[in-house]
């Protein structure tokens, strides 16, 4: 356990029971995950959704925006596969929707709004390798599969354009209908009317994933949203 260190009490009188340097600061690790999930249960509630939406612009009928309501378990994989988030929500449902909604409006521009989730991306402590090794995505309010190259691999190389590639798959699962379309990370404009969702599976399935294998993305979520149901900014801040 290289540096070990810990404090055991006796919650009935206080006592301290054990304790190797208790009062030194240390990199809490992945025991941070225990105190993320108590706290997605305790604000949150275990059947919290997040939900991922569509708009159309109001101006400009082939603009469609994609935007991230922070689910980064929003899925690529096809009718009938799994990612590594069981039951995840699809790209695929969105898509059919959209169509369904616009039939014969060619869709011409594709915004992608991940604004919900705010500053850096990426924690600058962090070595990259993370990253690159498969470990970690960026934290963005809009990704698919936790950016992972691989979705049904928990450990898979993710990129340093999360928000970016959601729109790339998304663009893909529409088709025809969207193949001239343009690709822009933007904030949704005014006025646009909401065509199609797709909600999460409840937080507590989550929860129990990012604790059995450790899912650095699903955790950093899940922070966020505390943060915004608590009335702060959802960021590394």
């Amino acid at each position: 356990l290289a540096k070990f260190s810990g404090v055991v009490l006796n919650t009935a009188t206080d006592e301290i029971l054990f304790d190797r340097n208790a009062n030194v600061a240390a990199s809490t690790a992945s025991v941070m995950k225990t105190l993320t999930a108590a706290a997605a249960i305790l604000s949150l509630g275990p059947n919290y959704r997040v939900e991922t939406r569509v708009f159309q612009d109001a101006t400009d009928p082939g603009t469609i925006i994609l935007v991230g309501g922070g689910d980064p378990t929003l899925s690529r994989t096809a009718a009938g596969k799994q990612s590594v988030y069981a039951d995840a929500p699809k790209l695929s449902t969105l898509a059919l929707n959209v169509n369904k909604k616009l039939a014969a409006t060619p869709i011409t521009k594709i915004i992608v709004d991940s604004t919900l989730f705010t500053g850096p991306t990426w924690e600058p402590s962090w070595e990259k390798s993370e990253m690159t090794e498969g470990y970690m995505s960026e934290v963005t309010a809009l990704q698919v599969d936790g950016d992972r190259a691989n979705p049904a691999a928990e450990t898979s190389t993710r990129s340093s354009k999360s928000v970016m590639n959601a729109g790339k798959y998304f663009k893909a699962a529409l088709g025809a209908s969207a193949a001239n379309a343009t690709v822009v990370a933007a904030t949704m404009p005014d006025g646009a009317t909401q065509i199609a969702s797709v909600s999460s599976q409840p937080i507590s399935k989550w929860i129990t994933h990012m604790l059995q294998v450790s899912d650095n993305t699903e955790a950093e979520a899940l922070a966020r949203l505390v943060a915004l149901d608590l009335g702060y900014e959802a960021s590394f801040k």
